[in-house]
Formats: structure tokens, sequence, C-alpha cells
């Protein structure tokens, strides 16, 4: 974990009443608050909590390897004063927190390189583009779902199905966060279970079944 953590640019961990407490740095600047709200239009109640407010993160994880599955909460709060995300998780993913580490970067774009991203900005005529983020994924699968959920609907519709396919297939999460990360979206041998008539219930059309 200590070299995971030091490619990572992390500091080493350090446990308190959150669990293990880890700071990783971004390139300013970052439209923290632009970001925010795409995730929050698109949270999953249970499984992700967006707090535009306090701009932090609450999401249930799961980190699976060859040798087992890891499951967890994590914990992301910007810090834009000191170009900063302080991110916190679950002891239940500390044997994984190299791969943690790298989700997190990934889904929130903080290896992006503002200096090399502003002249291709600068052509864009729309306002607001100053540290635009590309938003990444926390889990391949359920972004995958959530894709095909989404096709030709509103965010709002392609949510509201996540939902229902979360809700009926999803896994409560051990050590959660109360009233905020409590279940896990359907892993994928579950969701194979599932026939066209179960998936048609939920009102998924044929097709995306």
């Amino acid at each position: 974990a200590p070299t995971e953590l030091r490619k990572a640019g992390a500091e080493a961990p350090s446990a308190d009443v959150e669990g293990i407490n880890l700071r990783l740095a971004y390139r300013p600047p970052y439209d923290i608050d632009g970001s925010l709200r795409f995730l929050a239009q698109r949270a999953l109640t249970g499984v992700e909590h967006v707090d535009l407010e306090a701009r932090t993160i609450r999401r249930a994880l799961r980190i699976d390897t060859v040798e087992a599955s890891h499951a967890g909460w994590i914990c992301a709060r910007f810090q834009p004063g000191r170009d900063e995300l302080r991110l916190s998780l679950s002891a239940s993913l500390l044997p994984v927190v190299g791969r943690v580490i790298g989700v997190v970067r990934h889904a929130l774009d903080l290896d992006a390189e503002p200096a090399a991203m502003a002249p291709l900005l600068a052509t864009v005529p729309s306002p607001g583009v100053e540290g635009l983020r590309v938003p990444g994924c926390f889990d391949h699968f359920e972004t995958t779902i959530r894709i095909v959920l989404g096709q030709q609907v509103s965010v709002a519709a392609a949510r509201t199905l996540a939902l229902r396919l979360m809700e009926r297939f999803g896994t409560p999460l051990e050590h959660g966060l109360p009233g905020l990360v409590h279940r896990l979206f359907p892993a994928p041998k579950l969701l194979a279970l599932a026939n066209e008539d179960d998936l048609g219930r939920l009102g998924i059309v044929r097709t995306r079944s």
C-alpha cells in the first residue's frame, strides 16, 4: 500500500472516526461546482450522496480482485483553497486503497492538465468552461448499465430506471453511512440472474433488457 500511495501522489493514510483519510492533489483551475452539479443530477439514492454546499461526494464502492471482493464507502470533500481533495474511506477498503485512489482520480478527472487544455477551451464560444473536467466513473459496470438505461430518455428518466434496478437487485452495504450510503449497485453476477420479465416490470423496455 505505501508504494501504491506514493505512485498515486497521496499522503500516507491516517485513521480517525471517519475511517482512513488521504489527501489527493489536483491542478487548478477546477470547476468544482459544475462537476458536483453534474453528479448530483444523476446520484442514486442510497448508493451515492452529493452535498453541493459542503462540496462533498459520498458513495458506496465495490472493488473486485482475484482473491476477494471489497466493499465499503468513500467520502470525497473538495478543499478549493488548497487545490486538493480530502478522501476518507471505510477500513474495509484499506486492502485495496491503491485501487480506490485510482478510481477516485479517474472519476473526478483529478489528473487533468489545465495548462494543456487552456488553448482548446479558449476556442469554445460558451462561457464558464474554465476548469472544465470530464466526468469519469466510479464503477465501470455500473456506468455501462446506466448508459444503456439512459439511451433516448431524459437524465431524470434514466435515473429513475437505475434506482428501480438498484432497489430490486442491489445489496445492502454492511457498515455504510446511515441515511446517506447504504446500498451497493447490483453486481454483474446478480444482474445476470434477471430475466426479461423481471426487467420489464421495472419499466425497462425489451431492447434495453
